[in-house]
């Protein structure tokens, strides 16, 4: 399956286990079934004023904004642009191939015209609005298993009115136990079977431990990545999922989002 990475698309920050990601890479690029992507279509910078104020996305990149990491760095804006980018190529990708992966984490705290909690845009929501504009898909599904509510997403739904896309959410339908999440996820998933493609949020600070969450075992984050991907192959919708959060000790964090590739690898190419 393709994965699309960058170099350019990461940054070592010192605010949250960024090394994750150049971890996992590392991890990938010895799996035969894995092709790393390294080279996509940029998109450009006017493009995110689709989903943002232009006041906002020009602020960031020139350093006269804030930024969900809470500095005014300008490089960030290169950093997500990348990400973004990642992210919207895969989701083309996987509507071709059924299933896709870009190894991002932050979009889902960012707002119209805001930055929030190592967010700064919003990548699901630019992803959605232009497989819309180029025809690509109908009705696009959200599925955010972070732990934290996704408030930038449906921010940017609301503020521009946009009726095309299904925002399930754990932390929108937030329970205390393992077993109410597996009976709740079983109602999302339900509700999203009649959209085009799944923008697949796989969290990992659902980790019951995570020092920013916590709820599930690592054979429960198993079980809820296995049910996600068993559900889209099975109702032949199309997948693309990326990282999320996830806040714990940095090797052992790289082993459970490793866990997400390997149950994702499991269900749709083991023979």
């Amino acid at each position: 399956m393709k994965v699309f990475f960058n170099p350019k698309q990461y940054k070592k920050l010192y605010s949250i286990p960024s090394e994750k990601v150049t971890n996992l890479i590392e991890i990938w690029s010895q799996n035969p079934q894995i092709q790393i992507v390294p080279e996509y279509e940029l998109l450009p910078k006017e493009e995110l004023y689709k989903i943002h104020s232009v006041k906002y996305v020009n602020g960031i990149y020139d350093g006269t904004v804030k930024n969900g990491f809470n500095t005014y760095d300008p490089e960030m804006a290169i950093v997500e642009q990348y990400q973004v980018s990642s992210f919207l190529e895969a989701a083309k990708v996987a509507l071709n191939e059924g299933i896709a992966c870009s190894p991002v984490a932050g979009f889902h705290h960012a707002t119209y015209d805001f930055s929030g909690k190592f967010c700064i845009f919003n990548g699901l929501m630019m992803t959605a609005v232009k497989l819309k504009e180029l025809g690509l898909a109908k009705k696009i599904g959200i599925l955010d298993l972070d732990f934290h509510y996704g408030d930038g997403t449906d921010d940017i739904i609301n503020k521009l009115g946009i009726k095309y896309v299904s925002h399930w959410g754990y932390a929108k339908n937030w329970v205390p136990t393992a077993a109410m999440f597996f009976v709740e996820l079983r109602k999302g998933l339900k509700s999203l079977e009649d959209c085009d493609i799944i923008l697949y949020q796989a969290g990992m600070d659902m980790y019951q431990l995570d020092p920013k969450g916590g709820l599930l075992t690592p054979e429960e984050l198993h079980r809820r990545d296995k049910m996600v991907f068993d559900w889209a192959k099975q109702m032949k919708i199309p997948l693309v999922w990326n990282l999320a959060g996830g806040y714990t000790e940095v090797n052992f964090l790289t082993s459970l989002h490793n866990g997400t590739m390997d149950d994702c690898l499991d269900v749709y190419f083991k023979k």
